[in-house]
């Protein structure tokens, strides 16, 4: 890992993982992150190790460290942003999916990449902050300041969807990630993404993805679940 790093090479670490680096001497003098039940050990057997609690990335030098599994998402997303730019991690992150455990299971759904389609740009990223809105072809246009026609070759061109596809399509992404960081039920989710009702979120995700909420839920938990655990004993 020295060696990487000292050809220029950046080094990642997830959750405990820090504590290899530190184990190699990389770390001293260097500010650090890990899994927060694991903060005060890391100070405790590398006191030269500036620990940030609560920090979720942590970069110093070549080195990059994140606070647990789901802060490794954050540390890859920054190492793509450096090396290919805000647009291409931007894109990363949409695609990144669960994979279900059932055998066989489809992908969570990923909204299709605009490419250079830079005239359709400004309006997708409208749309991601509009989705509560209850928006029609006709509002979507009116924002764009184009035809409805005009509005609808430029998504076809640059996503393959209509605007209203693709309007779905960010309502249901935005749904994953809130099921996946937090409790709120399904009936706030369904609000927040302005997909409406619970009932309208299950056809809607169950359409897409081939599974419900719940179970989505469900089993990104236990993917979360067997990481954490894969730290714990590690650690240990």
């Amino acid at each position: 890992m020295g060696a990487a790093a000292d050809r220029g090479c950046r080094v990642g670490a997830v959750g405990t993982g820090t504590f290899a680096l530190a184990a190699a001497g990389l770390l001293e003098g260097r500010r650090a992150t890990t899994d927060p039940r694991h903060t005060r050990e890391l100070a405790v057997r590398h006191p030269g190790v500036v620990v940030g609690p609560g920090e979720e990335v942590v970069a110093d030098g070549p080195f990059l460290m994140s606070a647990g599994v789901l802060g490794g998402k954050d540390l890859w997303l920054r190492l793509i942003e450096e090396m290919h730019g805000e647009a291409v991690a931007r894109e990363a992150d949409r695609r990144l999916f669960l994979r279900l455990p059932e055998r066989g299971g489809p992908q969570a759904v990923a909204v299709p990449d605009p490419g250079g389609a830079d005239v359709i740009g400004p309006v997708i990223r409208w749309l991601e902050r509009e989705l509560r809105r209850p928006l029609t072809l006709a509002d979507i246009a009116a924002h764009a300041e184009t035809s409805v026609r005009t509005l609808s070759r430029r998504f076809r061109s640059g996503t393959g969807l209509s605007p209203l596809q693709y309007l779905l399509r960010l309502r249901v992404e935005r749904a994953q990630q809130l099921l996946e960081r937090g409790d709120l039920p399904v009936e706030r989710v369904a609000v927040l993404t302005g997909l409406g009702t619970p009932a309208n979120l299950r056809h809607q995700f169950q359409r897409l993805n081939g599974t419900t909420p719940g179970a989505y839920r469900a089993a990104f938990r236990s993917i979360v679940t067997m990481f954490t655990q894969d730290d714990e004993d590690y650690a240990g």
